[in-house]
């Protein structure tokens, strides 16, 4: 599978040095990295003909952690069904971290249409950012 017109324009060459040598697989898992950034970056309400897009206030969420972790990941499974349908069966946990308080991890695995399983490590942050990482890339803030 190619890349979409939308991977096209939005991509970021400069952290890309492997460019046309990937393969069509990672392609795609790259592809589905990148919108669910955007899906998780997103406000839910922001966009009035789409008003479930997006993730609920995360920054709120945040403070209340330990207390809001299953909601926080009840929300990034919800968004995913709802709005990346090339992740199947996607299954979402904590992952837990003692020499980071200022970052919450999830894991998000997943499965492609044709049965590939895919990993993902999502980091919010608490100023309300979210980072989607493949398990290869180092997960830095910024």
């Amino acid at each position: 599978m190619s890349q979409t017109i939308l991977d096209i324009l939005t991509s970021d060459l400069s952290n890309d040095s492997r460019g046309d040598l990937r393969s069509p697989e990672e392609d795609l898992y790259l592809s589905i990295r990148d919108h669910l950034r955007r899906l998780f970056n997103s406000r839910r309400g922001s966009l009035t003909h789409l008003p479930q897009f997006g993730m609920p206030d995360i920054a709120a969420l945040y403070l209340e952690l330990p207390y809001t972790s299953d909601r926080i990941m009840t929300s990034i499974r919800q968004c995913v069904i709802d709005f990346e349908p090339r992740l199947c069966h996607p299954q979402v946990r904590a992952v837990h971290r003692e020499d980071e308080r200022d970052v919450t991890q999830f894991e998000l695995v997943g499965e492609t249409l044709q049965g590939r399983r895919l990993k993902y490590v999502v980091s919010l942050y608490r100023d309300g950012s979210i980072v989607v990482a493949t398990t290869w890339e180092q997960n830095t803030h910024g």
